[in-house]
């Protein structure tokens, strides 16, 4: 019991008792949870042969900045199937553009693309347009070190390299949208 009091403790909750001699003890305990903001909800039962699809961004809007077509279609794909609602641009001047008229819950933004790229793009979404909250994921294929250093530097959250593993795009979307 010691050990799941300190447990309790630790997540900044609380436990209580109701002790009756000769009947027993009831334990109580409540532990302070932050609510996401987006709603996850629970995975609809599926018909016995199915698989159960655990991805669900459950209709988070989300910008995808991209110049490469094929690139496009693969994010749109994946991020379709985890019932994502996508909307596409091909620069990052769409995406400055977009934002000035429509609101999403993250971003999925390349970083070298013509006409503007993404750490020009996301240095007017945050100070000019002054959208500091909304996470933005860095898409490259060249993720060395001094790369990932000048996309968390530049105001991006996060870092994908391509061609992404759909695993650990999720969990990098998980971990934003939730936190």
């Amino acid at each position: 019991m010691a050990i799941t009091k300190k447990l309790i403790e630790l997540l900044k909750g609380t436990i209580t008792d109701d002790s009756t001699l000769g009947v027993g003890t009831t334990f109580n305990f409540s532990i302070p949870f932050l609510i996401p903001k987006v709603k996850k909800k629970t995975p609809k039962k599926v018909k016995e042969g199915e698989q159960e699809s655990l991805y669900n961004l459950d209709n988070a809007k989300v910008l995808v900045v991209e110049d490469n077509p094929m690139n496009q279609m693969i994010a749109e794909s994946f991020l379709q199937k985890w019932h994502a609602d996508v909307k596409l641009c091909n620069n990052g001047q769409e995406a400055v553009d977009i934002l000035r008229s429509e609101t999403f819950d993250i971003i999925l933004m390349d970083i070298q693309m013509p006409v503007m790229d993404g750490y020009r793009a996301t240095e007017i979404i945050r100070n000019e347009l002054k959208l500091k909250s909304i996470p933005i994921i860095a898409l490259t294929a060249d993720a060395m070190g001094d790369v990932s250093k000048k996309v968390i530097d530049s105001g991006m959250n996060d870092i994908v390299t391509k061609p992404f593993d759909p695993k650990s795009l999720f969990a990098k979307f998980l971990k934003n949208l939730y936190k």
